[in-house]
């Protein structure tokens, strides 16, 4: 299985930095793969993971939501039933996916120990419950992205 070599302190230090500042969704929003939290205050979903998992891990994966569920497709990461794996509390970084539909963007968010890290409308970058209804009932791509992190 192709795992990302995601260091979870690194991880959980950014995403508690954005949380912290009060970092905004905004449809759209982008920062470069290596720009400090001091130095943005919007991103959309997909900026978010895209900058998130370049934080911690070094890799460089596309924007859209689309192209990061393509991306992890072609790159032989293993796909799961998200309602199988979101909730298990294996320290395993997994990636979601909400496809568009009826002309809306589509969503992207990390889920470990059964907690997302998304930058979502009306709350920004934020965790929740992985079986929120609105998750839950939508998602339609679950890959496994790294090995057990410690």
């Amino acid at each position: 299985m192709k795992t990302l070599p995601v260091n979870k302190a690194v991880l959980v230090d950014f995403m508690n930095q954005c949380i912290k500042k009060g970092i905004k969704y905004k449809l759209g929003a982008k920062v470069r793969f290596s720009t400090p939290v001091k130095d943005f205050l919007y991103i959309d979903c997909s900026g978010f993971v895209r900058w998130l998992l370049h934080m911690c891990s070094g890799v460089r994966i596309p924007d859209g939501s689309w192209n990061q569920r393509k991306y992890f497709e072609e790159q032989g990461y293993k796909q799961n039933p998200y309602a199988m794996v979101a909730g298990l509390k294996d320290n395993r970084l997994r990636i979601a996916f909400m496809n568009p539909v009826g002309g809306k963007s589509g969503h992207v968010w990390l889920v470990i120990n059964g907690q997302t890290i998304e930058s979502r409308s009306g709350k920004g970058v934020s965790r929740r419950r992985w079986n929120s209804p609105s998750l839950l009932n939508n998602v339609d791509y679950c890959f496994t992205i790294t090995d057990v992190l410690n």
